[in-house]
């Protein structure tokens, strides 16, 4: 009896609910990877949009380039050239590097160049030069400071006299122009810069520690010789006589009041002075 029964339960027919429930049944997404093919279409389309945009860029700026270059609004005139800072150079010599450029666009001036032509000028210790838009140039020059005239010698005894400023570079006097500064002795253009730059720095030094109180005494001396890093010389006016002192390398301002001190009784005691030897403390010799 229950195996009948068994039977039959195991024998009955599916309903048509069970049979479909089968196929309703929510299944996982399958991922299907792109094919060669697509990825060359994409890298295709990319390459193609990244040409295009360069190809516009470029032409937009070949038309700005030619724009700036060719339109009359932008060129140079003589009126546009803007000059600053000068005072003993001439204009004339800064105009002439730039003769060039008036009459063209100031887009096409080579501005870096410029620059280093006016830096090679004597004078000129460092230029800037600045577009301003749309037609007009500034050019701005820090000028040379000369520190001293200097006594150059020359072949069959002859001398000229140049400026020089504390980098060690020689400068022409420009016409018209006064100075008031002493004359040195003990470089020239032969001598390395280097060692032209350490015997200025000695010189430098000098002249301010023998102006650094009141009075200055720097206006007394006529003519001072460094070639000697050791021992300046330097030639002094003290009434109707020029005297040569040798004051060492150091002590300059207390050197040259102990000689203001006892000039004057030493010309007692040995009549004409023509020379004092200042490097040594307390002991002077005069002749």
């Amino acid at each position: 009896m229950f195996g009948r029964s068994k039977e039959k339960l195991n024998g009955r027919p599916r309903r048509a609910s069970e049979e479909s429930s089968a196929y309703l049944r929510s299944k996982r997404p399958v991922h299907v990877r792109p094919g060669l093919r697509a990825w060359a279409y994409r890298a295709l389309r990319w390459g193609m949009a990244v040409v295009l945009v360069a190809a516009v860029g470029f032409s937009v700026a070949h038309a700005v380039e030619t724009y700036l270059e060719a339109g009359p609004r932008f060129q140079l005139r003589d009126e546009g050239l803007r000059l600053t800072g000068l005072h003993y150079l001439s204009p004339a010599r800064v105009q002439k590097v730039l003769a060039a450029d008036i009459g063209t666009s100031v887009a096409s001036i080579p501005l870096e160049e410029r620059r280093q032509q006016l830096s090679g000028i004597d004078w000129v210790a460092r230029a800037s030069v600045l577009r301003i838009w749309p037609n007009r140039l500034w050019v701005h020059i820090d000028e040379r400071h000369p520190i001293a005239f200097v006594r150059i010698s020359g072949g069959k005894h002859t001398t000229s006299t140049r400026l020089v400023d504390g980098e060690g570079i020689f400068l022409d006097p420009p016409p018209g122009a006064a100075f008031s500064m002493p004359v040195i002795t003990g470089i020239g253009p032969s001598m390395p810069l280097p060692e032209r730059q350490k015997r200025l720095a000695l010189f430098e030094r000098l002249i301010a520690e023998i102006d650094s109180g009141d009075p200055p005494y720097s206006p007394l001396l006529s003519e001072i010789d460094i070639s000697d890093l050791r021992n300046v010389h330097t030639n002094t006016v003290h009434g109707s006589d020029i005297i040569e002192l040798q004051m060492g390398d150091d002590q300059f301002r207390h050197r040259y009041a102990l000689f203001l001190k006892y000039v004057d009784g030493w010309k007692r005691e040995f009549g004409k002075v023509r020379a004092v030897d200042l490097r040594f403390e307390g002991q002077v010799a005069v002749r």
